[in-house]
C-alpha cells in the first residue's frame, strides 16, 4: 500500500516542475491543475452549460496525463472531442505510458500531440515549456478559425462544421 502515496508524490512534483518551467518560459495566461479527471469534465462541460461558452475561460492547451482518478485520460479525450465545442482545443498527452495502443487510441481519438514524460527534471521542463509555447501558438491559430467559422453553414467538406 506504499504505491500509492508514493505515485501521488511523483505526480506532484511532475505538477510542480510543469508550473516552475512554465512561469520560467514566461508563458502567458493561468495555468490550471486539475489530478481528477471528472472534475476537470465538469469544469469544462457544467460551466459551459451555466454560461455563455465564449463567455468562459477556454484553455488555450489540455496537457492531459492518461492516469487520472475517476475518470481516465483517455476517457477525457473522447469527451473532448465529442463535443463540437471542445474539439478545437489542442491537447497534448503527456504521460509515463509507452504502451502503443495508448498512443494509437489517443491519435484515433484526435489527439494533437503525444508526449512521453521525460524523466530528468532539466529535460521535463524544457518539454513542458516547448508545449506551452505550442499551446499559445495554437491558441492563436484555433482563436482564427472560431472567428471564421462563426456563423457559417454549409454543405460537403467544411471545416467549421463540428
Amino acid at each position: 500500500f506504499l504505491a500509492r502515496p508514493a505515485v501521488q508524490k511523483a505526480r506532484a512534483k511532475d505538477a510542480e516542475l510543469a508550473l516552475v518551467a512554465l512561469k520560467d518560459r514566461n508563458i502567458p495566461g493561468e495555468v490550471v491543475h486539475v489530478v481528477d479527471g471528472e472534475q476537470f469534465l465538469d469544469s469544462i462541460f457544467y460551466a459551459g452549460l451555466y454560461s455563455d461558452w465564449q463567455s468562459i475561460k477556454i484553455p488555450q492547451v489540455i496537457l492531459l496525463d492518461l492516469k487520472l482518478k475517476t475518470t481516465s485520460g483517455l476517457d477525457v479525450l473522447r469527451q473532448l472531442k465529442a463535443d463540437a465545442r471542445a474539439r478545437m482545443i489542442p491537447v497534448v498527452v503527456f504521460t509515463s505510458s509507452q504502451r502503443e495502443i495508448e498512443m494509437l487510441e489517443s491519435y484515433r481519438l484526435g489527439v494533437n500531440s503525444y508526449v512521453i514524460k521525460p524523466t530528468d527534471a532539466a529535460e521535463y521542463m524544457q518539454v513542458v515549456g516547448d508545449i506551452g509555447h505550442y499551446g499559445v501558438r495554437a491558441h492563436i491559430r484555433t482563436a482564427s478559425q472560431r472567428a471564421h467559422c462563426a456563423g457559417r453553414v454549409g454543405v460537403g467538406r467544411n471545416p467549421c462544421r463540428g
